[in-house]
């Protein structure tokens, strides 16, 4: 199957791509943080959460497990499982990370980086099933905005699905709004 991702807003590539047979399946968007935002809130920790710096190769296989299994990451359309090894090489460049756990098992995860313009990305936020509703998401996220400004971001931007309410719902509330949307089409029925 043919997949192609395009710039939302480019009406003529789109209409072409619709006229060779493809077909709009999903969308996603970049959100960044405003100029105009408020301040950007402090993280809440829900009760009995630790919090540390990552590095890869601390606990690797239950990090991977956390996002893949507890988190379900690859459960929301667009988002691709990685076995571990691809998951690491995914992670690896530049990786600023932080994983909190629980009674020492990982329970959440946000990891971004700082891209060759400057700006400060986040590329993974999970937080295990049991754990959500608490406030730890966004206290990651939070947290994994605040770091990459500290290493000298010259913004914060992250990408999300367009069918993932709930995470698009916590990103626009701590300033984040849409910069733009991509179409993904497929030549699938």
């Amino acid at each position: 199957a043919v997949q192609v991702m395009t710039f939302g807003a480019d009406r003529e590539r789109t209409a072409a791509l619709e006229r060779h047979g493809l077909r709009h399946i999903r969308s996603s968007f970049t959100l960044a943080r405003c100029a105009d935002a408020p301040p950007r809130p402090t993280p809440h920790w829900p009760a009995g959460i630790e919090v540390a710096p990552y590095s890869l190769g601390d606990d690797d296989e239950a990090v991977h497990r956390l996002i893949y299994v507890e988190a379900a990451w690859a459960s929301v359309p667009g988002h691709t499982y990685r076995d571990l090894n691809s998951w690491r090489e995914a992670v690896r460049p530049g990786l600023r990370a932080l994983l909190a756990r629980r009674e020492e098992a990982p329970v959440g995860w946000v990891a971004g980086r700082i891209l060759e313009g400057g700006r400060g990305y986040v590329s993974e936020l999970a937080v295990a099933r049991s754990e959500r509703g608490r406030g730890l998401g966004r206290a990651l996220l939070l947290h994994g905005f605040a770091d990459l400004d500290a290493a000298g971001a010259s913004g914060l931007a992250l990408d999300a699905e367009a069918a993932n309410h709930e995470a698009l719902g916590l990103y626009r509330s701590i300033g984040l709004a849409v910069e733009r949307e991509w179409g993904v089409y497929a030549d699938t029925p």
